[in-house]
């Protein structure tokens, strides 16, 4: 049986289309995504909570950024940039503090609410952590309408022997959007139209052969 050269041709190149969209979409998909590690916890030394009953120093604690969510940022006229992070709110702050016996690197720390409200979905590690570097994440919504927010955290040191320190509290606040609502651009790369109407119209060129 003959097949018609322009319907074939058109078939492959519909085929291959689809395929090259569907990569596309994925991969720009997978190079979106977007994790973080979570502090480990601090873990007590046997050795030490038999010799040890002296309390760490309270820590001093610095804020080093407020990152808070953004809707998708235009690149131009016709298009626009997003990726699965943008929708994450990130608090980061560096703590220090000294002890007898511990050494710094091996210091726990006790993060506690003091004052104020937490941002929505952002909730505070129930155990002590390991580290000097205190990341906190929340689903703060992919939009550049934020809401303010401020409040005091408690943080005392926590040595190996689990002897716990003085508190210190810092303030972390953020002032939210300037303006009230700011209407974002759909990302392109989170909307299946661009998909649906190339197969579409490989469809109704196949059709009207």
């Amino acid at each position: 049986m003959h097949r018609h050269p322009i319907r074939s041709s058109l078939a492959r190149l519909g085929a291959v289309g689809i395929a090259v969209l569907a990569s596309f979409f994925l991969a720009a998909e997978a190079a979106s995504a977007c994790s973080f590690a979570a502090n480990p916890a601090h873990t007590l030394d046997g050795n030490a909570q038999a010799t040890d009953a002296t309390a760490p120093a309270a820590p001093t604690l610095t804020v080093v950024r407020v990152v808070r969510g953004k809707g998708p940022q235009r690149e131009s006229l016709c298009s626009s940039s997003a990726s699965s992070c943008d929708d994450l709110g990130q608090i980061e702050l560096q703590m220090a503090a000294t002890d007898d016996q511990t050494p710094a690197t091996s210091m726990g720390f006790r993060i506690e609410l003091a004052g104020g409200a937490l941002p929505s979905d952002l909730t505070l590690p129930d155990y002590s952590v390991r580290g000097s570097r205190l990341l906190l994440v929340w689903i703060d919504g992919a939009s550049d309408d934020q809401e303010a927010f401020s409040f005091v955290l408690a943080i005392s040191a926590v040595d190996l022997a689990g002897n716990v320190g003085p508190a210190t509290t810092i303030q972390v606040s953020d002032p939210g959007s300037d303006s009230g609502c700011t209407i974002g651009v759909r990302s392109p790369l989170r909307t299946p139209w661009p998909t649906t109407i190339a197969i579409l119209l490989i469809g109704f060129l196949l059709r009207r052969c």
